[in-house]
């Protein structure tokens, strides 16, 4: 996937916090959805009602199930990216990640 790629979903996931309603996503529940390989069917369910997710197609999912996978596996989120509480913050980190190795 393309920086810009990752740049987009970026934009969504702040415009979902901009609202917020995702202030208490719980940050274990999307550990737990990214070690699962799950982290696309979750980001497209909780999001749902407020994100355009148009762009991607099932190969992009699937490579950002991977990443953020293999993220979730390899760096501590506290020491890498000062996130340790919310959800939606982690989800925003590796996604800036994801703009940064892209």
């Amino acid at each position: 996937m393309k920086a810009s790629d990752y740049r987009f979903l970026l934009w969504q996931l702040i415009a979902a916090a901009d609202t917020g309603d995702f202030d208490r996503l719980s940050i274990d529940d999307v550990r737990l959805h990214a070690r699962a390989g799950a982290i696309s069917k979750f980001l497209q369910e909780t999001f749902r009602e407020v994100a355009d997710f148009s762009i991607f197609k099932d190969e992009d999912w699937n490579e950002i199930d991977r990443t953020f996978e293999d993220m979730e596996n390899a760096i501590n989120a506290r020491r890498k990216f000062g996130v340790e509480n919310r959800g939606i913050t982690l989800l925003m980190a590796w996604t800036l990640e994801g703009v940064q190795r892209g």
